[in-house]
């Protein structure tokens, strides 16, 4: 694998459950936002000025919204969205990422299809989004009942005050959603997979995250947008998603063992122990 030192690094920090795990709308398919937005304005007649399609639709999405709220209810906007989400098919990426023996994920997407791949791996993911909240359970460590964090209601639910806005940073009172992600990536290395620098921005609000996080990966940026990565101190790894977490998989699949570490024999928690160091060369 390139890059394979940096790689490394991480899988320490899964051996270690020091890994936090963020997905993007680039493994949603028809259910991505700019593809959704394109949709709703097409099917709704909005007019709304995007400079840079598509992936400015991060930024605009909860003004489209507004928008098309003012022709149609809620509850019609929300039936099309799900509708799309529905037909978006589990991908085997999602089921490779459900297998890492972690306990701590970000599903930033409408189909949740790695929510949907946690249960399918038996697992019962502790869900935080704005219905349900689980106040400091991200600090547990179990593998097998998973912290997921959402940014978006879920469609299928009855409690319908959220519609299909992005909420984090919507209202005041949604900030605390950040906040707890802030907590639960504090000792942690965050590996984003499937986010454009737009998306990083205007969903997963990385430029809190990242301050809070020990490192963050990226492993792909669709229009490669190196300065932005650079500004929010991330590392944009040139590293096909599906080879990277095949890198970061137990080799039982199901959890860390002897045959994953360095050395065989060595234990766990010395693992854990190891302290990573970073070293800057000044130009000068």
């Amino acid at each position: 694998m390139p890059l394979d030192s940096f790689f490394s690094r991480l899988k320490r920090k899964a051996r270690a459950n020091q890994l936090a795990v963020a997905l993007g709308g680039d493994l949603s398919g028809s259910a991505a936002i700019p593809r959704l937005a394109e949709q709703i304005r097409d099917h709704f007649g909005m007019e709304i000025e995007i400079k840079s399609p598509p992936y400015e639709y991060y930024l605009r999405w909860n003004n489209l919204i507004e928008l098309v709220e003012q022709g149609v209810s809620r509850e019609t906007l929300m039936a099309f969205v799900q509708e799309r989400a529905d037909s978006v098919v589990i991908q085997p990426l999602h089921l490779k990422i459900a297998c890492l023996p972690i306990s701590n994920f970000i599903d930033f997407t409408f189909d949740r299809s790695l929510t949907k791949a946690l249960i399918e791996g038996g697992k019962d993911p502790i869900v935080h989004d704005f219905a349900h909240h689980s106040i400091g359970s991200w600090r547990q460590s179990n593998p097998d009942r998973p912290n997921v964090f959402f940014s978006f209601a879920d469609l299928r639910t009855q409690f319908q005050i959220f519609g299909v806005y992005e909420q984090l940073c919507r209202h005041p009172q949604d900030r605390i959603q950040v906040e707890n992600m802030m907590e639960m990536l504090r000792g942690k290395d965050l590996l984003i997979l499937g986010f454009s620098s737009f998306e990083a921005e205007g969903i997963l609000h990385l430029e809190y995250l990242a301050g809070a996080a020990d490192k963050v990966v990226n492993t792909s940026d669709p229009i490669e947008d190196y300065a932005y990565w650079t500004r929010r101190g991330v590392f944009l790894a040139d590293v096909p998603n599906d080879e990277a977490i095949e890198y970061l998989l137990p080799s039982n699949l199901r959890s860390y063992t002897g045959w994953d570490l360095p050395f065989p024999g060595r234990m766990l928690i010395d693992v854990a122990k190891e302290k990573q160091y970073d070293c800057f060369i000044c130009y000068f």
